[in-house]
């Protein structure tokens, strides 16, 4: 920073023009930030203590770099805190409105932070889950009925639940990959399956229709990109255009996956 003359009369005093790479003295220092002090009340900059960038009017025998201590910190603004919390959970707040609430649990390798919206940071990551149906459940007749997914294949984040509604509920907004596969057994002569994913609760994408020449295992498979919602959740349902009919089992038969968010 080039020394002035006349203005402000506190870099005076300075021996010489400072460089970028110099190394300040505390005595340096507290002179420079005198002087930006006097500049920022002499030109009229104003601003909140969260926003005032260079407002340490209560503070004394600053030392060479405390004031990046204090930025960090927030030393000098007590009142309203840009960070402020435990040793394990921290809210920040930026320009007194833009609040976020950091995680309180340390970061696995290649975790990223996700925003549920509200300002509630979390460590998210690629979610992996499938779910597939082993036993007990029928296709309706000449309906769309749930697939009752019964076993977990895989679940990288906990985001599965098959005891009751046979569910995926990411907990991360984004976009997902779903491949989705339905087996239906002895399916009679011109009689439909089709394959669907379901979004809480409605249909949201359709697998390929199969119609058989005679009687036979029918399989449907789809294939979509889904945005989902932190608390959306996914299930796979049938058509089944014939009677009451068993599902195939395994998770090569009749399955959920998902990945994501991409």
């Amino acid at each position: 920073m080039a020394k002035q003359s006349a203005y402000p009369p506190a870099l005076d005093s300075l021996a010489t023009d400072l460089a970028a790479t110099d190394v300040l003295s505390a005595s340096v220092w507290n002179t420079y930030m005198d002087g930006i002090y006097f500049l920022e009340d002499t030109v009229g900059i104003t601003g909140s203590a969260v926003t005032h960038s260079m407002d340490y009017k209560t503070k004394t025998a600053l030392n060479p770099g405390h004031k990046h201590t204090s930025l960090a910190t927030n030393e000098w603004n007590t009142a309203s805190p840009i960070v402020s919390g435990g040793s394990s959970q921290q809210n920040m707040v930026f320009g007194g409105s833009l609040a976020y609430t950091w995680p309180a649990a340390q970061a696995t390798t290649g975790a990223y932070l996700a925003n549920d919206g509200s300002g509630n940071l979390s460590w998210g990551g690629k979610l992996r889950a499938r779910i597939y149906f082993t036993t007990g459940h029928n296709a309706a007749a000449a309906d769309y009925s749930l697939c009752h997914l019964d076993t977990v294949d895989f679940d990288s984040g906990g985001i599965c639940e098959v005891a009751t509604n046979h569910k995926i509920t990411p907990g991360i907004a984004g976009y997902y990959l779903v491949i989705f596969v339905t087996e239906v057994a002895a399916v009679a002569d011109t009689e439909v399956t089709r394959a669907a994913l379901y979004v809480n609760g409605a249909v949201a994408s359709r697998g390929s229709q199969v119609t058989s020449g005679i009687s036979t295992i029918q399989r449907s498979t789809g294939m979509d990109l889904v945005y989902l919602d932190a608390d959306d959740y996914i299930q796979l349902y049938v058509w089944n255009s014939d009677t009451a009919n068993a599902m195939g089992t395994g998770k090569d038969a009749t399955s959920l996956t998902l990945f994501g968010p991409l």
